[in-house]
């Protein structure tokens, strides 16, 4: 096995905005600057955005084994998980508590020649990778990212709670199916926020996913304020040329109290949806059945729940995959 040299290899990883050089090893961060200052207004929400949702390591090889060492911090969850795939099929998938700090593992690579290997990387955890070792002998290059790729704008349900592996999530069963290089810039908690939709701004996509309401709800956030975060949203996101802008209004929330009205900013949405012709509005409602087999808990779907989840979006996204 020989190492395989990290440090200045952005090209490596997939779904970030920066790779940081730490002292351990390298930090692939999913958030810009500007948005990791926006969540340090709130210490919950900074150790989400520093978790690895829609992280992914990714390079070709011609190794038959491979071996990946990790950091792990900042856990949002009680465990985690890491799924590896070679020419898209899964060939581990490794769900782990999250007592301990450091995490490493092996994976046989099935094939000849060069071929696909992925680390799809834990939505629960902020992760430093301090080596990936290959047998020898090996070649690595990068994968092209495509020219057209999306992001995730959401709360808990986008990031991916509460499935243990991430390719488990909707976020990222969506996109492998449409064949599409992404971004997810989702936080647990969070409520709309125009400001945050601004920053997605820097990053490079067309199509975007726009995916709040459960919290605004829950949290009591007034109408009238949803409505004004959720249009200053919109005026940033539409304003990219080209762009297209999928709003998903809440899905069913089997715990949904009887003093709270859901329904109420679904019909907000559809409001303000209807002032920009870019943006089309998702019945997230219609997605799933509300049933709880389908939820792993009150309000977050299962990986079933993902699993139909997606299901139901993509024939939604079917026409500009045809495109792209």
């Amino acid at each position: 096995m020989h190492d395989v040299t990290l440090a200045g290899r952005e090209e490596l990883f997939h779904g970030i905005y920066s790779l940081q050089q730490t002292e351990d090893g390298v930090l692939p961060m999913r958030m810009s600057e500007r948005l990791l200052d926006f969540y340090r207004r709130n210490e919950a929400w900074l150790i989400r955005a520093y978790c690895s949702a829609g992280v992914r390591l990714q390079f070709q090889t011609t190794a038959r084994r491979m071996s990946l060492s990790l950091k792990l911090e900042q856990f949002c969850r009680q465990y985690f998980g890491f799924d590896v795939w070679c020419n898209g099929e899964l060939v581990k998938r490794m769900t782990q508590n999250s007592s301990a700090d450091a995490f490493s593992f092996e994976a046989e690579l099935p094939g000849e020649g060069l071929r696909m290997v992925t680390v799809a990387f834990p939505w629960q955890a902020r992760c430093t990778v301090l080596s990936l070792q290959l047998d020898d002998p090996s070649t690595v290059e990068p994968v092209k990212a495509s020219t057209k790729p999306m992001v995730m704008i959401g709360d808990s349900i986008t990031q991916g709670f509460e499935v243990a592996s991430p390719g488990e999530t909707y976020a990222a069963r969506l996109t492998s199916a449409l064949g599409r290089e992404w971004y997810n810039l989702s936080i647990g908690g969070m409520v709309m926020q125009g400001e945050s939709a601004e920053a997605a701004l820097d990053y490079p996509w067309n199509t975007a996913v726009l995916a709040y309401g459960v919290n605004d709800c829950a949290k009591k956030v007034p109408i009238d304020e949803f409505r004004q975060e959720t249009l200053r949203s919109l005026a940033a996101l539409t304003g990219r040329p080209g762009a297209k802008i999928y709003v998903i209004a809440p899905l069913p929330w089997p715990g949904e109290p009887e003093n709270l009205s859901l329904q109420s900013y679904r019909d907000v949405l559809g409001e303000c949806v209807e002032k920009y012709p870019q943006a089309i509005l998702i019945h997230g409602e219609k997605l799933l059945e509300n049933d709880r087999c389908y939820f792993a808990d009150h309000v977050h779907p299962n990986s079933l729940g993902m699993k139909m989840l997606t299901k139901g979006l993509l024939p939604l996204f079917n026409a500009e995959a045809q495109v792209f």
